[in-house]
């Protein structure tokens, strides 16, 4: 049934109409159409209409649903113009959804679209070619799944009318209507609790390797981790390791020493991570971070000071031998050592000895004479190292160092240098072991004390030794009554004779007696006087004059009588001319 509105409201909708269309189809208002200016002559033409005023306009009577057939042919609002009739495309089986779109195969035009029509206790499906009776249901069957035709894709299940993956749908996990708890996961159409399932960690399908354990949706190794040690969420306190699922402190676990799994020798401590030995190891003596001070080791753990103990002299188990010392990292022998006498350090001066620790001059300790431990003999002293009679050496005479000139020996027990004769001592030699040189051939004196109980004997030679070529002059002083002055002449052949004889005696026999025996070849005298010489009490006791023999002696020696004879403060003295008296 045709509507026809008002004029005025048909010549707007007719002036909208031919703008749309004309702009629609780009029909120009100036063609064909525009030739045209009434609507009895407009709307003769099959594509004009006129829009009450002006020229006609060109329009498409066949889908514009305001000219539809005809000009002024309006369409209701929810039809539409299709090949020049109105109609409504919902439900249009030769429009169905748009102009058009025919339905075939006994399906019907519903709600826009083709569908099978149903009957009554039926149901009806597409097959592709046509509609066919069908009693199957829409919330299940995967070919018809909430509607006919709509078929699920493979490995799908039509579950409420929908096409469902069964293998990862919470809602639907395995089969339809199979709804999984809050926190699970649908992996392969079994709940998974991905936080914690090995199998699907994290995601489905995520096999953690042997050995790992999945947790917090993580493959983790709980024999290492330290979040998740031994097992999951067991996180270690900071500063220890997980080693075989177990919490320990690498830095001093000695079987997971720094790292798990380094296993520290037998008797050493893990220490800061490291192995160390605490029987040795400086920083870490006995305990860890017992770190000795600067200069001392660590033996069996303890803190020694190697410079000075006897058991780790040096090195650690460098025990010293009994009766040492450890100095300096030595084993001494204290008792003998120079360096250290007595104690370390102690060191002596040069030229001493350390004998039984103590400093010692073995040049003049008697009980370490020469060497430590060698002890003079009572009565001796040490001298430049050697056990010394000072009461007879002529080289340390009374006192270490005093040497008696030569010929001179130590007598007197020491007190002084001189010569001693012993009694009975035999004949001829015995003169010739005390030899005086005169200082000018043939002039000089001796001067000398004596301590002769019978007589004093001095012999004047031109040789050295007792003469076999030529004579020479023994001059003797009586000692007692029975023994007198005189003076022998020994000739060369061995024979003697007495040239003079005197009864002058020695003032004091057994006793000192202080004489003095000059020869003089400016005068060709011999002489012997008591006291000494050049003083008041100077006296000549003796005179003999003799120029063939005087002028050749050089030599003068002490000789003695029958008992021992001792001669001390020998000098031999120059003569001047003027000293010679009668």
């Amino acid at each position: 049934m045709a509507f026809y509105p008002s004029p005025a409201v048909q010549l707007l909708l007719l002036l909208s109409s031919l703008a749309l269309a004309g702009l629609a189809q780009g029909i120009a208002p100036n063609g064909v159409c525009g030739t045209f200016t009434k609507q009895t002559t407009c709307g003769a033409q099959s594509n004009c209409c006129w829009t009450g005023y002006g020229p006609c306009r060109s329009v498409s009577k066949a889908t514009d649903k305001f000219n539809c057939g005809s000009c002024g042919t309006v369409c209701k609002t929810k039809e539409c113009c299709c090949n020049g009739l109105c109609t409504t495309t919902s439900d249009d089986n030769n429009n169905c959804g748009k102009c058009g779109n025919k339905c075939t195969g006994g399906k019907l035009c519903i709600a826009g679209s083709c569908k099978c029509s149903c009957e009554k206790g039926k149901l009806q499906c597409w097959t592709g070619t046509e509609c066919v009776n069908w009693s199957g249901s829409y919330s299940s069957d995967r070919n018809n799944c909430g509607i006919c035709g709509n078929v699920c894709a493979a490995g799908l299940t039509c579950c409420s009318g929908r096409c469902i993956d069964t293998t990862s749908d919470p809602n639907h996990c395995g089969s339809c209507g199979k709804k999984l708890p809050l926190g699970s996961t649908c992996c392969k159409g079994v709940k998974s609790y991905t936080s914690s399932d090995a199998a699907n960690c994290g995601s489905c399908g995520n096999k953690c390797s042997a050995g790992s354990t999945c947790c917090g949706g993580s493959c983790i190794d709980t024999s290492s981790d330290s979040k998740n040690c031994g097992s999951c969420g067991n996180q270690l306190a900071s500063g220890s390791s997980c080693c075989k699922k177990i919490s320990t402190y690498t830095s001093s676990d000695v079987n997971n020493c720094g790292t798990c799994g380094n296993k520290c020798p037998t008797g050493s401590t893990c220490c800061g991570g490291s192995c160390v030995d605490t029987s040795s190891d400086s920083k870490n003596c006995g305990s860890c971070g017992n770190q000795l001070a600067s200069g001392s080791s660590c033996c069996t753990g303890i803190s020694i000071d190697t410079s000075s103990d006897v058991n780790n002299c040096g090195t650690c188990r460098n025990k010293c031998s009994a009766g040492s010392t450890c100095c300096g990292g030595s084993c001494i022998d204290t008792s003998s050592d120079s360096k250290n006498c007595g104690s370390c350090g102690n060191q002596l001066a040069s030229g001493s000895s350390c004998c039984t620790g103590i400093s010692t001059d073995t040049s003049s300790d008697v009980n370490n004479c020469g060497t430590c431990g060698n002890i003079c003999s009572a009565g001796s002293t040490c001298c430049g190292g050697s056990c010394i009679d000072t009461s007879s050496d002529s080289k340390n005479c009374g006192s270490c160092g005093n040497q008696c000139p030569s010929p001179l020996e130590c007598v007197n027990g020491g007190l002084e240098c001189g010569i001693y004769y012993p009694a009975n001592m035999p004949e001829p030699s015995y003169p010739w072991r005390s030899v005086f040189e005169l200082p000018e051939p043939g002039r000089g004196y001796i001067q000398c004390t004596a301590n002769a109980t019978t007589d004093v004997h001095i012999h004047f030679s031109p040789v050295t030794s007792d003469p076999t070529d030529r004579a020479w002059y023994g001059m003797y002083v009586g000692g007692n009554s029975n023994r007198e002055s005189a003076i022998l002449h020994f000739n060369a052949d061995g024979t003697w004779y007495r040239d003079y004889g005197w009864l002058v005696r020695l003032e004091n026999a057994g006793g000192l007696n202080d004489l003095w025996f000059l020869v003089d070849k400016t005068t060709n005298t011999l002489q012997v006087g008591k006291g000494v010489r050049g003083t008041e009490s100077s006296i000549v006791i003796m005179s003999m004059w003799d120029p063939d023999f005087i002028s050749d002696v050089q030599y003068m020696a002490f000789g003695h009588g029958l008992y021992a004879t001792t001669y001390t403060n020998i000098a031999v003295h120059a003569l001047e001319v003027s000293e010679v008296s009668d």
